[in-house]
């Protein structure tokens, strides 16, 4: 990712015959290739001299936002990726990255599930065979679903029992009108081997991933020799969410806790909208880690709070803008008082607030940039929305926003109810 406001160069190539396009963009102080193979496979290149090691990811763009009956069937399927393959037991799966110093993961979201490993250079065979044969080689043993689901089981038990993990959950739910990545218990329960094949013919197919490789070659060649076989196929139309304000303004639970946890939100636009990079803007303004307005006002300067967070969470069509933190029964409603205020005031900002706010938000994406993980589940965030570019087009855009448009959307979108969930 760039961090810098300098426009795309593009140098076209049509000599590579294994590939429909192949593009070099040098997007700021990020170089990136990129390519697309014969059955639309999109293939991107992320260059890292300094690095010792490869790391690879496939990423499918499908996540809980396309489920309709069975709810958290993205995050089940990338569960059962893991529990073998025609030629691998899940213990050779991972044996044969962590026996060479390697990392293996991956990761479901609303929009996306991420396969991704990290070897040593010099280990990159085994790196493309093991990643290949995960994503298009499982088996779904029966057994092994009744072993995940009783897992699974137990991590939504787990998310419900925390706190912060219910509001979140209640949150989601009230404003989507649908459970979130890792879906409801009637569901989970009846997960079943004909629904994950179904979802798994459905949307694992070449034309709806994405090859995204960090380290210091492209290994181009290794990856058409690996992934151009798979035929493209059909792709199911995608539903178009969005969120709304509930018809209750406030969900709670009893739960016996010495603390009082609160999540106030409200629904805002997606990355389809412009307002949503003001929107993340505005959540700089509030929740600089120390230095932002929220944490200053309940806990710098009066102490009522155990940790305060504030988040701008933006999928393509929709977002949900939010305030969490924690306090005691006797100082909860002058900490609401003083959160809805700061939320309110939000569009009140001199010049060397707006450029602080702008700096931690260019931070943050540096930070991102060092930690390759984070990189990879990043690019493949950006790959899923649109265009994996928009990645590096995304800070410029918030350092072009102007104190007229963070009033202005602050006034549109923050200025009336909130919906609340509390746990206590």
């Amino acid at each position: 990712m760039s961090l810098v406001e300098n426009p795309s160069r593009l140098v076209i190539f049509l000599s590579c015959a294994f590939l429909e396009t192949f593009i070099r963009a040098w997007i700021g102080t990020l170089d990136m290739e990129k390519t697309k193979l014969g059955n639309k496979m999109n293939v991107i290149f992320h260059e890292n001299p300094a690095t010792e090691f490869t790391t690879l990811a496939l990423n499918v763009k499908v996540g809980s936002d396309e489920e309709t009956a069975h709810h958290g069937i993205s995050h089940f399927t990338e569960h059962m990726m893991f529990e073998g393959t025609r030629k691998r037991t899940p213990f050779e799966i991972v044996n044969a990255i962590e026996s060479v110093g390697g990392y293996i993961n991956a990761s479901t979201s609303e929009i996306n599930t991420v396969y991704f490993a990290s070897v040593p250079i010099g280990n990159e065979k085994i790196l493309f065979d093991v990643i290949h044969d995960l994503v298009f080689d499982p088996v779904f043993k029966n057994e092994s679903i009744i072993k995940e689901r009783s897992i699974i089981m137990r991590e939504y038990e787990n998310s419900i029992d925390v706190p912060e993990g219910w509001l979140w959950l209640k949150t989601y739910e009230s404003m989507l009108g649908k459970p979130s990545v890792i879906g409801s218990k009637r569901a989970i329960a009846g997960m079943n081997r004909a629904a994950i094949l179904d979802f798994y013919n459905a949307w694992y197919v070449p034309n709806n991933m994405s090859v995204i490789i960090t380290g210091r070659q492209p290994f181009f060649e290794e990856i058409d020799r690996c992934f151009s076989k798979h035929v493209a196929g059909k792709i199911p139309r995608r539903q178009k969410l969005v969120s709304t304000f509930p018809s209750r303004k406030m969900v709670s639970q009893q739960m016996g806790k010495d603390a009082v946890y609160v999540m106030h939100s409200v629904p805002v636009p997606g990355l389809d909208s412009d307002d949503s990079y003001v929107l993340a803007l505005i959540r700089s303004i509030l929740d600089r880690p120390m230095s932002g307005r929220l944490n200053v006002a309940t806990r710098i300067r009066k102490g009522l709070v155990y940790g305060i967070n504030c988040s701008n969470y933006s999928s393509r069509e929709y977002g949900i803008f939010n305030v969490s933190y924690s306090t005691s029964n006797e100082n909860l409603k002058e900490c609401q008082n003083i959160v809805l205020r700061e939320i309110k005031k939000a569009g009140e900002i001199d010049d060397v607030e707006l450029r602080n706010s702008k700096n931690h938000i260019k931070g943050t994406f540096m930070r991102a940039k060092e930690r390759m993980n984070a990189l990879i589940e990043v690019l493949a965030f950006w790959d899923t929305i649109g265009d994996v570019s928009l990645f590096d087009k995304y800070v410029p855009r918030i350092m072009r926003i102007n104190k007229a448009q963070v009033a202005k959307v602050m006034q549109k979108y923050l200025s009336g109810d909130v919906f609340t969930a509390i746990s206590t």
